[in-house]
């Protein structure tokens, strides 16, 4: 017998077609020969051809990762996605996703007596560079990434400098704070469905002259 979906999630899975089907494989034919005309294929470039080229690689390319965490935006509202749990040690996977988000000093401090979580490892990964990187517009010198434990969670804080005194960073993962940045919205919204679906929370706010946002999940304590 045929599955009858409610009329929601029909309509999410029509837009995620075209946004697979009519968005996504034109963008990735676009690089595809973009890479091409960089490699010389089609004969030698002058600096400014190329670097006009590269420019439009660069916004092809944030495209489409835009349209894939539309994609994943989409399965996670469907109910379709998969976690592959594993045991993880957190404070490792956030030094590494540091050293992958960014070539600018940023501090981290790790208070935690329990490292682990058991989680997806690329969705939570996904997740944690998806913050960093929205911090790392706003200030990309004075972050600072707290990780410690409550009685039973893991809480990740990222603290960073206040752009302006007028950015209401509440509800900010409700695409609700005001000058956002294009594609912040959609990282952060993407990092809540994800965190939500490994049993945890995310809260963001202001003290004093700092922005701090950041989420929390069930700590595993193996053996206590």
């Amino acid at each position: 017998m045929r599955q009858v979906l409610p009329d929601n999630i029909q309509s999410i899975q029509k837009i995620a077609q075209i946004l697979r089907d009519d968005i996504k494989t034109p963008i990735i034919a676009q690089m595809r020969t973009l890479e091409l005309v960089l490699e010389g294929v089609f004969g030698k470039l002058n600096n400014e051809q190329e670097e006009i080229l590269r420019q439009t690689y660069k916004s092809a390319n944030f495209l489409y990762k835009m349209t894939q965490e539309l994609l994943t935006y989409c399965k996670y509202e469907c109910g379709s996605i998969e976690n592959l749990v594993e045991k993880l040690d957190f404070c490792v996977l956030v030094r590494e996703c540091i050293v992958k988000s960014s070539k600018k000093q940023v501090k981290f401090i790790s208070r935690v007596k329990y490292p682990f979580v058991l989680a997806d490892k690329d969705k939570i990964e996904g997740a944690v560079l998806n913050l960093l990187s929205c911090a790392l517009r706003h200030d990309d010198e004075n972050i600072c990434i707290l990780l410690e434990n409550s009685k039973d969670d893991l809480i990740l804080s990222v603290y960073c400098k206040r752009k302006t005194p007028e950015y209401n960073f509440e509800n900010i993962f409700d695409g609700k704070a005001k000058y956002n940045i294009i594609g912040e919205d959609l990282n952060l919204a993407l990092c809540k469905k994800i965190i939500v679906n490994h049993g945890g929370q995310v809260f963001s706010g202001v003290q004093e002259n700092k922005m701090i946002y950041g989420f929390s999940l069930p700590c595993f304590k193996e053996n206590i």
